[in-house]
C-alpha cells in the first residue's frame, strides 16, 4: 500500500485528480515538505476513483497505517503579521519600486511550511505589499473602495487572497494574488459560489 500511495502522490503532483475532486478544507498528507489532499491521495492509491465514495476518517486511518503523517491544515487561516506587511509597504515606497507589472517572486522570507498540530504556509510580506499597493485602496474583484481605513496603519483595509491556493501548488507572487474587500474574500472561501469579479484586471 505504501508504494501505491507514493505513486498517487507522484500522479497528483503531475496534475492527476480523482473524479469529482474538490479542494479539501482541512486534512492533508504531509510528504517531503509538501501537502497533498488526504482523501484524493487515498482514492487514487486504492483505485476507488472518487474521493466521495468514502469518508475522510477512512482515508486518515489508511494513510496513517501505511506510515504517512496526516495533519489538519487550513491554508488561508494564517496570514503574515500586519507589521511585516506595513514594513514591506514602507520599503517598497521608499524604493519607488511599486510596478504592478512585476510578478517576480520576491520574498523577505521564502514560502515554506511548518508542521505542528497544524501545518501552515509562510507567505511573503513583500508580495502582499505589492498587491495592496497595486489595488490602490479598491477591491480587485468588485471594484468597491476599501470599507474602512485600518486603525493600525491608516491604510485602506483590504485582504490579500491567493487565486490558486498555496496548498494546491499556487505561487506566492503578485500574479497569483488579489486584494479583496472582506465580503469578496469571505465569499471566495465560504460562499456557495465564488463572487463574480467585475474588473477586467481580476484574475
Amino acid at each position: 500500500m505504501k508504494q501505491a500511495i507514493l505513486r498517487a502522490i507522484d500522479d497528483f503532483a503531475r496534475g492527476v485528480r480523482p473524479a469529482f475532486y474538490k479542494t479539501p478544507r482541512r486534512w492533508y498528507l504531509v510528504h517531503r515538505g509538501s501537502l497533498y489532499p488526504a482523501k484524493a491521495i487515498w482514492a487514487m492509491a486504492t483505485g476507488q476513483g472518487s474521493a466521495g465514495s468514502f469518508n475522510t476518517r477512512d482515508a486518515r486511518a489508511g494513510l496513517a497505517e501505511a506510515g504517512f503523517a496526516v495533519r489538519a491544515f487550513e491554508p488561508e487561516s494564517v496570514q503574515w503579521p500586519d507589521e511585516d506587511v506595513r514594513l514591506a509597504i514602507r520599503q517598497l515606497r521608499q524604493a519607488a519600486d511599486t510596478d504592478p507589472g512585476d510578478d517576480a517572486a520576491e520574498t523577505l522570507c521564502p514560502p515554506g511550511m511548518t508542521v505542528r498540530e497544524q501545518a501552515v504556509f509562510r507567505r511573503s510580506p513583500v508580495v502582499a505589499a505589492r498587491v495592496l499597493l497595486r489595488a490602490g485602496g479598491f477591491c480587485e474583484c468588485c471594484g468597491a473602495p476599501a470599507p474602512f481605513v485600518s486603525r493600525a496603519d491608516s491604510l485602506p483595509y483590504l485582504e490579500v487572497h491567493h487565486v490558486r491556493s498555496l496548498a494546491e501548488g499556487g505561487a506566492d507572487t503578485p500574479a497569483n494574488c488579489m486584494a479583496l474587500c472582506p465580503n469578496c474574500h469571505r465569499q471566495f472561501h465560504y460562499g456557495i459560489k465564488p463572487p463574480v469579479c467585475a474588473l477586467s484586471s481580476s484574475r
